[in-house]
């Protein structure tokens, strides 16, 4: 049982950061283990800060600083696989095929059917990422950015 909050605001020039703070402090209850944010400035770029512990511990005043952009998801993990590791923290971040993060709240329990349906480059990518739970989650964070890929690819062939 996991919290997971996302925040998408009108104004542009707002800052999603604080907002997701709270709502992680309210369900704190569901995960004290890690904690973690991700947001999107308006120049597209993904600003990360994850850390084991309660949220309050888990962004510092610098961290808040630098977690600008009007767009954003948290994160705060209670584990039921893998470690207590921070790499074990969410959101996850993939850059491949282009930046995509993602949190969720389970385990990813198909890798074997995920495999038979993508190309041949990503197998190979793939199956570096089956070691543990933290890869399984990254290779979640990429099936999302393939789909994302796919989608724009239709979307692009169907205004040709």
């Amino acid at each position: 049982m996991c919290g997971i909050s996302a925040l998408l605001l009108a104004d542009g020039d707002s800052h999603a950061n604080q907002l997701i703070f709270d709502a992680l402090t309210i369900l704190q209850h569901r995960g004290q283990d890690a904690a973690g944010m991700a947001t999107v400035d308006s120049q597209n770029r993904v600003h990360l800060q994850k850390r084991n512990g309660l949220v309050k511990d888990a962004f510092q005043q610098a961290d808040m600083e630098d977690l600008v952009g009007n767009m954003g998801l948290g994160h705060c993990r209670y584990p039921t696989a893998g470690t207590s590791s921070c790499a074990e923290a969410q959101p996850l971040y993939t850059s491949y095929p282009f930046g995509v993060s993602c949190a969720h709240n389970g385990t990813l329990t198909n890798v074997a059917e995920l495999e038979t349906r993508e190309s041949a480059a990503v197998q190979e990518h793939m199956h570096k990422l089956r070691v543990d739970q933290r890869k399984n989650d990254e290779m979640r964070s990429l099936l999302a950015g393939l789909n994302m890929q796919g989608m724009n690819m239709q979307m692009m062939n169907g205004l040709g």
